[in-house]
């Protein structure tokens, strides 16, 4: 695991944001969050490593797809400007009213799209084709926080992530 997907496990598990059912089971939730200036770099940070990994900066526009207060779109946009100097533009789409705000895409722009685990590949889907009615634009790729079922998004950490931090966790308090 890297460094930032160790971070975000940990910045994860510190503030209560996953419940774990069974090994096979977690549950996700952002929106349990409390929106400050702190939280939002440490979500930031985690979406902009995961996002220079595999784009690069081969891109222009963020798109956030959210189910919460959040700012996904702008921490990641911030982020990605202070770690890697690279200024992008972004938008939200509020998955359950399709409340857009920001900057709309523009025609060609290249963007990547940010989301809460808890939105569903048909929101994103519904959302990329409500802003493709305004412009065309070409989608690089999708990240999420992790995926909580079968999903075509790049998780920033993986179900086996987080069971393998939880183990050395445990393992570390057992030694103490």
């Amino acid at each position: 695991m890297k460094k930032f997907e160790k971070t975000f496990v940990d910045f994860v598990l510190k503030n209560g944001l996953l419940k774990i059912d069974n090994p096979e089971s977690f549950y996700f939730q952002l929106s349990n969050l409390s929106s400050t200036g702190k939280n939002l770099i440490s979500i930031g940070n985690a979406y902009a490593e995961t996002i220079n990994q595999r784009f690069g900066s081969d891109f222009n526009l963020i798109i956030g797809i959210k189910d919460s207060d959040l700012s996904i779109a702008g921490a990641t946009a911030m982020q990605l400007d202070v770690l890697f100097n690279h200024d992008v533009r972004f938008v939200e789409h509020q998955a359950r009213t399709s409340l857009v705000t920001g900057e709309m895409p523009k025609h060609h722009d290249r963007a990547v799209v940010v989301a809460d685990s808890t939105v569903t590949d048909d929101d994103i889907a519904q959302a990329i084709n409500q802003l493709r009615v305004i412009n065309l634009f070409k989608v690089l790729g999708v990240v999420k926080c992790f995926n909580l079922s079968p999903s075509t998004a790049i998780p920033i950490i993986t179900n086996s992530d987080i069971l393998s931090r939880l183990k050395e966790i445990q393992s570390r308090a057992v030694k103490k």
